[in-house]
């Protein structure tokens, strides 16, 4: 057996012989097949873990505020 390493070898070829195919067959890569809501989709994810991110650094922010205020007491 091949392991890991060979599969993702495989995988990639087997995408690109179907880009090439797709390009011949229809004039389209691969890539053009992702849909407007797939990128509205993953935008709106991405958008919500930066939001997240932002939210969890204003609370860590807050807590290193509050501990440091208390020590100076």
């Amino acid at each position: 057996m091949g392991g890991p390493c060979m599969a993702q070898s495989s995988i990639e070829e087997v995408l690109l012989v179907l880009d090439e195919t797709l390009k011949e067959l229809v004039g389209k890569s691969l890539e053009s097949f992702v849909t407007e809501e797939e990128i509205e989709e993953y935008e709106r994810r991405k958008r919500q873990q930066r939001e997240t991110c932002l939210r969890k650094l204003l609370s860590v922010k807050a807590t290193l505020e509050t501990a440091c205020l208390q020590r100076d007491l």
